[in-house]
């Protein structure tokens, strides 16, 4: 597998035109750490704009690509919708799993993970 670095810039790249149809013109900023962890998972910090992705040895491309969206989606979530600033209040009075936050930006990676696999399998990083 390529490095998942090149992975994980290139699904963000790829969703520049996504970024572009909410009004945002300009990219997060990405944080690549390699800590243990179970498969892939990721944190998205409001105040410095940065999607964080967390890899480890035995990750495979589409959880890397799942893991990407979704954070990137928070990002999104975070330019456009005011709300989004109550993200902990309604994690705490509904828990991780049913915060809508969540259940938007796991739809949101669902929806476009096969779209954007497929991209990075015709530039041949899969």
């Amino acid at each position: 597998m390529i490095d998942p670095k090149f992975i994980i810039r290139a699904v963000v790249r790829w969703c520049g035109p996504l970024l572009l149809d909410q009004g945002i013109k300009r990219y997060p900023h990405v944080k690549i750490s390699y800590r243990r962890c179970k498969g892939a998972d990721g944190y998205y910090y409001p105040k410095s704009k940065t999607v964080e992705v967390l890899v480890n040895k035995k990750i495979d491309t589409r959880g890397l690509v799942f893991v990407t969206l979704h954070e990137v989606a928070h990002y999104i979530q975070d330019k456009t919708d005011p709300d989004f600033k109550n993200y902990d209040v309604y994690e705490h009075r509904v828990g991780y799993d049913s915060n809508p936050f969540e259940i938007e930006a796991n739809k949101f990676a669902s929806d476009y993970q096969t779209s954007c696999l497929k991209h990075l399998e015709s530039i041949g990083y899969i």
